[in-house]
């Protein structure tokens, strides 16, 4: 009857240690899947951010440009962006709580205003470029890249402020896998 009790005890100390295990792995994976989603919001952000300013760049390119043949290169390039960054955007839903996701719907319309704000350059006659581009973009395309870049650092606060809710929720998890263990003892 020791012996049957003793085997009792040790099974019961080995399906707790298993049990206290595989809650350790849960906690671990869900730390790991934590940081891994918030590394892929920042590369994300900077993909935007870089997208953006290569935009500026093809944008001045083209007014600086006095040939009126390229504007559907650079037409083409600003498109292509303006897709990879649509792309972009909708990468970043998953990681974002409905609550959130006002901030990243804002970018999203200050990135179409933005890209809105372009249109009208390709329609320009070379003499309308030399006369109207630097006002131009000095009255439209930098304020409102400004806002883009101004709504990208907001995001980046919010998906920081999530990373530190859900970093607050794992420390309960383990709090009451400490306390759980504690009781176990």
């Amino acid at each position: 009857m020791l012996i049957a009790a003793f085997g009792c005890l040790i099974a019961l100390i080995a399906l707790s240690g298993a049990a206290a295990l595989r809650k350790a792995q849960e906690i671990q994976g869900e730390i790991a899947a934590l940081y891994a989603a918030h590394r892929e919001v920042e590369s994300t952000l900077n993909q935007v951010r870089a997208e953006l300013h290569v935009s500026g760049l093809y944008v001045r390119d083209y007014l600086l440009d006095p040939s009126h043949l390229t504007g559907e290169f650079y037409r083409g390039q600003l498109r292509d962006l303006r897709e990879s960054m649509h792309r972009e955007l909708k990468t970043l839903d998953r990681h974002f709580s409905p609550e959130d996701l006002g901030g990243l719907e804002q970018l999203r319309q200050r990135l179409d205003a933005y890209w809105e704000s372009l249109e009208p350059l390709f329609e320009w006659t070379p003499r309308q470029k030399m006369a109207l581009s630097y006002s131009f973009l000095r009255r439209e395309v930098v304020p409102r890249r400004n806002a883009v870049l101004e709504m990208a650092a907001a995001v980046a606060v919010l998906s920081e402020a999530s990373l530190q809710r859900q970093e607050e929720a794992i420390r309960e998890q383990q709090r009451q896998f400490r306390d759980g263990l504690v009781k176990m003892l």
